[in-house]
């Protein structure tokens, strides 16, 4: 479970949520969100929108390790944060 679960709607929360299950704890907890960028020791790792009208958003990962985390663990970060709805 994510520490930021519990979080909803467009907010950093949100975004670090899905970013915990699609990379790992440490870039999630030392991520820093801008202007639909992801810095991580103060590099760009990952741009992101969000997806239609929803609170979730969607990566563009410079990794392609990321992006095919992103694929596979999408029902499992949503599932996560059900819990707290």
């Amino acid at each position: 479970m994510s520490w930021y679960s519990k979080y909803k709607g467009r907010s950093i929360g949100r975004i670090l949520h899905f970013l915990y299950h699609y990379t790992n704890v440490d870039i999630a907890g030392r991520a820093t969100i801008s202007n639909g960028t992801i810095l991580y020791c103060g590099e760009v790792i990952a741009t992101y929108e969000w997806e239609g009208e929803t609170d979730m958003p969607v990566f563009k990962f410079a990794n392609d390790f990321f992006n095919k985390n992103q694929e596979s663990r999408k029902e499992e970060a949503i599932a996560d944060g059900k819990e707290y709805t």
